[in-house]
């Protein structure tokens, strides 16, 4: 949503077309180029992001019925175990494993009460078993996205951690009463390094308080 918002606003009022690599197979195959088509005046976006002004609309969205709807206040407890977010991809082309479970060290070190670990929906059983040895870490598996299943199971926790993770963004602006903590990891401890760049951009842009791990 941010690049795409970001690129529209660059462009003034043209739509994003095909890449170049698209492009010039298009050409091989003797196919001409999609025009690029200009957006109506009154084209608005309704988000959560803290998008810049332009020559798009842009409509704040607060969530303020859901929160009265999940009750989202009774899920602070400042003595609670704290939660972390788990990534889907860890040590392939991700974060490698060992750095991840040093993360998940380090929060343990800062917070003694323990961690609710909410296990990504794509997280492999390698990672999975590797956490489950470590101690003072309840394994939770999620039925509902975790914006709901905080307030569903009656999850109290004192802090929340993530890895510019999308759950930890719509967390923080649901949940108001929750510290919500962006960790921010490394180009380097990434297997795709592009990868590793397009977190840390994304890092930037939702603006998330940084973890002091």
């Amino acid at each position: 949503t941010i690049q795409t918002y970001n690129y529209l606003s660059a462009k003034s009022n043209k739509t994003h077309r095909n890449k170049p690599s698209l492009d010039r197979m298009l050409s091989l195959l003797n196919i001409k180029k999609p025009r690029e088509i200009s957006y109506k005046d009154n084209l608005s976006a309704f988000t959560m992001f803290n998008l810049k002004e332009s020559t798009i609309k842009v409509q704040k969205n607060t969530f303020n019925q859901l929160q009265i709807k999940l009750k989202t206040s009774d899920s602070y407890d400042k003595d609670g175990k704290v939660g972390f977010i788990g990534q889907g991809l860890v040590n392939a082309r991700g974060i490698n494993l060992t750095s991840y479970l040093e993360i998940l060290n380090s929060i343990l070190n800062k917070h003694p009460q323990g961690i609710i670990y909410f296990p990504h929906r794509s997280e492999t059983q390698e990672v999975s078993d590797a956490i489950k040895e470590l101690d003072n870490i309840d394994f939770h598996n999620s039925k509902s996205p975790l914006e709901f299943e905080i307030s569903e199971q009656k999850i109290k926790l004192s802090a929340i951690y993530g890895i510019t993770s999308a759950a930890s963004f719509t967390i923080s602006k649901i949940y108001k009463e929750l510290p919500v903590y962006d960790i921010q990891v490394p180009v380097s401890e990434y297997g795709m390094e592009e990868l590793g760049k397009t977190i840390n951009y994304l890092h930037k842009e939702i603006g998330l308080p940084i973890a002091d791990l």
